[in-house]
């Protein structure tokens, strides 16, 4: 449909396995990502993440 409204989804990729998990929108996706920060261990920096 020419005039229908963009629907937005996210993802997020696991780099190192592949998986995948999907959102339907940025709430989501930030609920998602605030839950999964809050499960790291105390002192966690960006490069343990990525690495």
């Amino acid at each position: 449909m020419p005039n229908a409204p963009t629907i937005w989804r996210y993802s997020l990729a696991n780099p190192h396995t592949g998986e995948r998990i999907g959102f339907r929108d940025a709430v989501e996706l930030g609920r998602f990502l605030t839950q999964w920060v809050a499960l790291l261990p105390p002192n966690t920096n960006a490069d343990e993440i990525t690495n």
